[in-house]
């Protein structure tokens, strides 16, 4: 009896946790606003591109505050951004977007259009 009550709630927890999923499969973008050519721009690990506005597809993204890093592709100097950008638990669009101001923040973006630049922050 002790054995079937402990494999009950064994199935229970495993049943609960599988149905938890916060994780997020989303396709990822980032733009840089820097007067200079950026690369590798990265949050949680994960490498959001040259800033250039290329996609890669199918990312796991992981719920939490972040904070985000990039690198100058002319002298290789690694920049941490002065804010940290938050990916929720529940994002229901097909895009995630990073945008890296001159000022050395970010902003976080969620899309079901295609990623683009933002009109008013474009490189000067």
């Amino acid at each position: 009896m002790k054995k079937i009550y402990t494999l009950s709630i064994l199935l229970l927890l495993l049943t609960v946790n599988s149905c938890k999923s916060t994780n997020h499969v989303s396709d990822v973008a980032a733009f840089s606003y820097m007067p200079y050519a950026t690369m590798s721009i990265v949050c949680d690990g994960i490498d959001y591109g040259m800033g250039a506005g290329g996609v890669s597809t199918d990312v796991t993204l992981n719920p939490g505050k972040y904070w985000v890093t990039w690198a100058d592709a002319g002298t290789g100097k690694v920049y941490k951004s002065k804010n940290q950008i938050l990916i929720p638990e529940n994002i229901t669009s097909d895009f995630t977007i990073l945008h890296v101001y001159q000022d050395d923040t970010v902003e976080i973006e969620f899309s079901n259009n295609w990623p683009s630049p933002k009109a008013d922050k474009k490189k000067q």
